[in-house]
């Protein structure tokens, strides 16, 4: 189900990407969405152990708390967004999306706590895009610190897509995922679209 989700919202994502020069602040945000759906990808039940009590839901959290147009601190252009020193729900911000014709850059530092949990993310991107296909990459990479103990995780995600009227019809998006730590995640998967909303899952 978590897999399922994960491709709906990639989906979603890749096609506000693809069309980049034309959808303003809401490219940031499906940039946001990737990142968030890539981990989707990899099934949760995976990294919720006792031995690592760093919930995924907490990534999801940072996420949804930095969506563009959610934090009064960014600024909102014509062709990017900024956060400057960025507080909001414990994090703070620092860095940009930004959009231009054929292409989409992301350059983003989180970092703060929840819960006795303190952490440092980054997410970095850039990618080729345009009406019809999406190629390039996404990392969302950081660390956590629980009771003294830290753990590492990094998720890349590499994007290589055909899109037609609204959908992607092939390609592939493959996820690798590798931590360190006690209850370290590490792991692969990959969709294969074969068609409008037709796909495959392979796990590694």
């Amino acid at each position: 189900m978590a897999q399922q989700s994960g491709v709906t919202s990639t989906e979603s994502s890749l096609v506000v990407l693809a069309g980049a020069d034309t959808q303003g602040a809401a490219t940031a945000g499906a940039a946001f969405g990737l990142a968030t759906s890539s981990l989707l990808l990899i099934s949760p039940s995976t990294a919720r152990t006792a031995e690592r009590p760093i919930p995924w839901s907490l990534d999801q959290r940072v996420f949804s708390a930095t969506g563009p147009l959610a934090d009064d601190c960014a600024v909102v252009g014509p062709a990017s967004v900024v956060w400057t020193n960025c507080m909001e729900e414990g994090f703070t911000i620092d860095g940009k999306v930004t959009w231009g014709p054929g292409h989409v850059e992301v350059d983003v530092k989180i970092n703060g706590a929840i819960q006795g949990i303190t952490f440092d993310y980054e997410i970095a991107g850039n990618m080729t895009v345009s009406a019809t296909a999406i190629k390039g990459d996404m990392t969302f990479s950081g660390s956590a610190t629980v009771n003294g103990t830290k753990f590492t995780e990094s998720v890349h995600t590499e994007i290589d897509v055909q899109i037609a009227q609204g959908c992607i019809t092939s390609g592939t998006l493959t996820v690798t995922v590798s931590g360190s730590g006690t209850g370290a995640v590490n792991g692969a998967v990959q969709v294969v679209w074969t068609g409008c909303h037709a796909f495959k899952v392979r796990n590694a």
